[in-house]
């Protein structure tokens, strides 16, 4: 995995908003968005453990 996708997963977690995290990383909102959606493709088929939190909006 990429480095900076992970980066940037994490910056839009923490801010909540692609764009406030596209301002923290230097880059633009689209350049967070394709690095998000790469994440996205990397890690399908990944599966967490059964375990793992999961917001109550989230059907399992």
């Amino acid at each position: 995995m990429d480095v900076e996708v992970l980066r940037t997963f994490v910056a839009v977690a923490e801010a909540g908003q692609f764009q406030a995290a596209a301002d923290e990383l230097g880059i633009s909102q689209q350049a967070a968005s394709r690095r998000i959606a790469a994440f996205g493709l990397s890690t399908a088929g990944a599966r967490a453990p059964h375990d793992t939190w999961v917001p109550g909006w989230v059907d399992r």
